[in-house]
């Protein structure tokens, strides 16, 4: 699993006015956070759920410096949300269908960055070229080395697979395995079962009454699956698939391999620190990289 950061920044010389706002707020929001002392210019605060909650857009109702809330969720996406005058001025996502939703080319286009508003807090404006780039990263190509060895892996898995699938789909064979492997009988299905045979009720509404009740099956079904995969690994350990050469696949992605990557360099551009953190990294002791931690304060205290 990759890291969850999350921070908002806002453009001021002094972390008091934030620190009164925040006292209050964060009882009223139900949330905690630690406020940072300014640096380069920059006040940043980490709130909990390792920021993937957005309060900029509340601080923005109290504060109209610049205020920036980045985020990177499981260090594939990276988003941010850029507030002046207690406006949203710019946003962006820089995998918008990440989570599988397919979303229309105009909700798309809301997602891209658009650099030119940044123009004048960079902490050097002859950087603005560098901004366009982080902001609209090229494809690069990417190679991946499989070895012998797991390929080999990757053949038995998908040969267990689908000898699992063809199994669970073949009663006679269901059968047969039961017979073979002397399964103890599922105490609960005979106790089940018992009152419909006296009352004469056939073996297909006895099936069919079974199968409103499937927590009567699973116990059984569980023990039978695993019996099942632990014989057919044994059968694949001893008669192996055919040995398979090294394989190298490519495939194309952004420049970035990691989101973390993009948003620290996005930062930089600003003088914005402290970035590659979480307020729940904090709290486990994660601050040996963290700028001037000794002053940072805990909110509520």
């Amino acid at each position: 699993m990759g890291g969850f950061y999350g921070s908002t920044h806002i453009r001021m010389d002094s972390n008091q006015p934030v620190k009164q706002v925040l006292s209050e707020l964060a009882v009223k929001e139900r949330f905690k956070c630690y406020l940072a002392p300014p640096i380069n210019g920059w006040v940043a605060i980490y709130n909990d759920g390792h920021g993937q909650v957005l309060i900029g857009d509340i601080l923005a109702n109290y504060f109209p410096q610049d205020i920036l809330t980045v985020l990177v969720h499981d260090d594939d996406v990276f988003c941010y949300w850029y507030f002046k005058d207690g406006k949203l001025l710019d946003h962006y996502n820089s995998c918008p269908e990440y989570f599988g939703e397919k979303l229309s080319k105009k909700k798309l286009e809301k997602c891209k960055a658009h650099p030119e508003v940044f123009k004048d807090i960079l902490a050097d404006p002859k950087q603005f070229s560098s901004l366009q780039r982080v902001l609209n990263p090229e494809k690069k190509e990417y190679t991946v080395n499989l070895p012998q060895d797991v390929m080999q892996q990757q053949v038995k898995f998908a040969a267990l697979s689908k000898a699992v699938q063809e199994f669970a789909n073949n009663p006679a064979a269901i059968m047969k395995f039961l017979n073979e492997q002397n399964l103890p009988p599922n105490e609960k299905l005979k106790e089940f079962m018992l009152p419909l045979v006296k009352q004469g009720k056939t073996e297909e509404e006895i099936r069919d009454e079974v199968a409103k009740h499937p927590e009567l099956m699973t116990s059984f079904i569980t023990t039978l699956l695993t019996r099942f995969v632990e014989q057919k690994q044994k059968d694949l350990d001893q008669h192996p698939p055919q040995k398979l050469p090294n394989k190298v696949e490519s495939y194309m992605g952004s420049e970035f391999l990691f989101a973390s990557e993009q948003m620290v360099q996005f930062t930089d551009l600003f003088g914005i620190k402290n970035t590659l953190t979480s307020y729940e990294y904090i709290e486990q002791g994660e601050t040996e990289n963290i700028e001037r931690f000794s002053d940072f304060i805990k909110i509520p205290e």
